[in-house]
């Protein structure tokens, strides 16, 4: 994608944007989402250049059931089960080295984690709970640190800490005191800062599932769905530029469809008319790699990856995407450096998932990481 230089420390946030930034956008470079660039085959191996598989170690105390977040911590690997309540943090070979489950109202507990992200510079595991409307605070054995009520003129469902600040989004639901806008930037005692994402009218309060926060070392990633047209990066300095353009060709794109001048009266009409349709109704786990950008988008026909390369700028799309000689399934969660990290349940054909592990795996054990680095 280069025409564009990124700086470390960069977020992208995909957001739908208005006739008065289309002058500035133009000249940048674009995702381009059409039936041309979809490959024949859904298969991977062509563009990856290594894998590693890991198998997280299972015990009574590890037990895995959902693998909700994963993001880099240095040496580690910190896993969120927000369906348990846990979070655990492994080496790379996959060995549990601690693990909490805070559940409960009393001080220093959460009911459940809606959302978790990672404070680099305190080292500090930050979680939210909308039920009990606070933030807090663990290190990286569990111990309780601090809380915060949430501030609910500024607050989204979900948050991110990046450059010593929070960054909240809602999905597409308008927050009272930011109409239209559903990305706030805070300080960290969340008084507001910057804001950015207008909603296009016809989706107001509609919240859309499947949408990703990636919160890694380098980087923050915000991914709105595909009908929005705009990756806007966040600097050093809180400010939101115009950084990469999606252009959707008609056949996948709802914005062109007759009813989105209409609107919506709920999500269920949406999704029902965009699967009807073919059209692009979900997008999720939008990663920024050193030379490349993936996310995923679903239509009626299941989910499809596309890759964008920097260096070459162009896109390339894999239906339903599978890697190896054994095709499992390409169901990226996080990314670590340079390699995406993706998850295979035991599960999935698990004699020829041993065949890659150097600890065994059966139908009771937590779910595999594996480790892709993608091709220049």
């Amino acid at each position: 994608m280069k025409k564009i230089i990124f700086i470390v420390l960069t977020g992208y946030i995909i957001i739908s944007f208005s006739c008065n930034n289309r002058k500035i956008e133009k000249d940048l470079p674009a995702i381009h989402i059409n039936k041309k660039n979809i490959q024949e085959a859904g298969n991977l191996d062509t563009i990856i250049q290594s894998v590693e598989f890991v198998a997280l170690e299972t015990n009574d105390t590890s037990l895995i059931k959902e693998v909700s977040e994963v993001i880099n911590i240095g040496d580690s690997i910190l896993v969120g089960d927000f369906k348990l309540g846990k979070v655990l943090i492994f080496s790379p070979e996959g060995n549990l080295i601690s693990m909490f489950k805070n559940t409960g109202k009393g001080p220093g507990e959460y009911v459940r984690i809606d959302d978790m992200t990672y404070d680099y510079i305190r080292n500090e595991i930050l979680i939210i709970d909308i039920g009990l409307k606070n933030i807090l605070r663990y290190d990286l054995k569990g111990n309780y640190i601090s809380s915060q009520k949430i501030n609910t003129k500024n607050a989204g469902m979900f948050m991110e800490w990046f450059n010593n600040s929070f960054v909240f989004y809602c999905h597409n639901f308008v927050l009272q005191d930011h109409p239209n806008e559903n990305v706030i930037i805070t300080d960290q005692n969340q008084q507001y800062i910057n804001s950015a994402a207008i909603i296009p009218k016809p989706i107001e309060n509609l919240s859309f599932w499947g949408n990703k926060n990636m919160s890694i070392s380098d980087s923050l990633l915000y991914v709105q769905p595909c009908f929005n047209d705009t990756i806007f990066s966040i600097n050093r300095k809180n400010l939101i530029k115009p950084a990469l353009l999606i252009n959707t060709s008609p056949e996948f794109n709802i914005k062109k469809s007759r009813l989105w001048k209409r609107g919506f009266t709920n999500i269920i009409e949406f999704h029902e008319y965009a699967r009807k349709n073919n059209y692009i109704y979900q997008t999720s786990d939008f990663m920024a790699l050193p030379n490349n950008l993936i996310f995923r988008y679903y239509t009626n026909k299941g989910y499809s990856l596309v890759v964008y390369s920097k260096k070459n700028n162009t896109t390339t799309i894999y239906d339903k995407p599978t890697f190896t000689l054994d095709n499992f399934i390409f169901n990226p969660v996080g990314k670590i450096k340079d390699k995406v990290i993706t998850v295979i349940e035991p599960s999935d054909k698990i004699d020829k998932l041993n065949k890659y592990l150097k600890r065994p795996v059966d139908l009771n054990s937590n779910p595999v990481l594996c480790f892709i680095e993608i091709k220049k």
